[in-house]
């Protein structure tokens, strides 16, 4: 039976320091709060858990093209320096042309941990790579999308959905011939055209505890099942009278400052797992944990500066000091 991962939070615990919270604004921009008046989506990362990202260029602009050899690098030095500097592990990491997916997983209680680390490696990126491409201006596009996976099972499939995106876009014939960065290599032994990476990246929890050659079966086997849906993407190419796609051809098409003209767009789920009685557990322990934060925050408004929050989650930014309770 596929383990789950924490996706909602023990019982609540005391807020660190209120007064401390409102100076610093809980994190910024991809903390966890609901700004006043209109909740938006409330996030919490709970130790344990694991989490899809993904994040697009700005106007979906091929900024990321991995077509001179310094964009990796620039990219692969801003992801390494980042998991030095914050408490979270990747498990997966695909950069595509205008936007990358990851798996990571937040290894402490510490709200800000994954935003961290976001903020971190986004802001270095977009600089490093707007100065060698001589550009000005916004090159990230909105917020990043962080989708909880809440199983073992389904942690595999997300890696296993990461590494096979530039073969499923028909970008190249298979994962290990695209030259953008990529845990290929990590997560099936299988070189990636990028060449060898200096990244730490964690086992997924479900290979944890393995011996050499229990793992080296596992990456086999996820080998085998990234070639298993290349061949079923280059079965549909086919039928549509459509040749393998030559990445090198592929990537001389395009600049980096071109964009797709039909982005393709999917609504994101609520979670990835691998049984409805997951997903419907999630979404229990979801409305519990935003009922319980929502009634945290009012009360912080009105000035019980000393409320308690849901475990690993901040009291919410204001834009004035709170009333004092009397």
């Amino acid at each position: 039976m596929s383990r789950r991962h924490p996706a909602a939070t023990p019982p609540p615990s005391r807020h660190e320091n209120p007064r401390s919270a409102v100076n610093r604004g809980s994190g910024g921009r991809d903390a966890a709060c609901v700004p006043s008046g209109v909740p938006r989506h409330v996030r919490h990362y709970p130790e344990g858990s694991y989490w899809f990202v993904t994040d697009r260029c700005a106007a979906e602009a091929y900024l990321l093209l991995p077509d001179r050899p310094e964009v990796a690098e620039i990219i692969e030095s801003a992801w390494r320096e980042g998991l030095r500097r914050f408490p979270v592990e990747l498990c997966a990491l695909l950069v595509m042309s205008n936007h990358w997916h990851a798996v990571l997983s937040a290894t402490t209680a510490e709200q800000n941990s994954i935003p961290s680390l976001m903020q971190y490696v986004k802001s270095t990126v977009a600089f490093e790579i707007n100065r060698l491409r001589g550009r000005q201006g916004t090159f990230w596009s909105k917020r990043y999308t962080a989708i909880p996976v809440v199983d073992d099972e389904s942690v595999i499939d997300r890696i296993g959905y990461t590494l096979h995106n530039p073969a499923n876009a028909g970008l190249c014939g298979t994962a290990s011939e695209w030259p953008g960065l990529s845990t290929l290599e990590a997560s099936t032994d299988e070189r990636a055209a990028c060449g060898p990476i200096d990244l730490p990246v964690a086992l997924p929890p479900a290979w944890r505890g393995m011996d050499p050659g229990q793992l080296a079966k596992q990456r086999r086997s996820l080998r085998h099942e990234l070639r298993d849906r290349e061949r079923a993407v280059a079965a549909t190419r086919r039928a549509a009278g459509l040749k393998r796609p030559r990445v090198d051809r592929v990537i001389s098409a395009v600049t980096w400052s071109d964009r797709p003209a039909l982005p393709k767009r999917s609504r994101a789920p609520a979670c990835f797992a691998a049984t409805e009685a997951a997903r419907k557990m999630y979404r229990k322990m979801r409305r519990e944990i935003v009922r319980a934060y929502l009634m945290a925050s009012d009360a912080f408004r009105s000035g019980v500066l000393d409320v308690m929050f849901p475990a690993s989650m901040f009291a919410p930014r204001l834009e004035r000091p709170p009333n004092e309770a009397t």
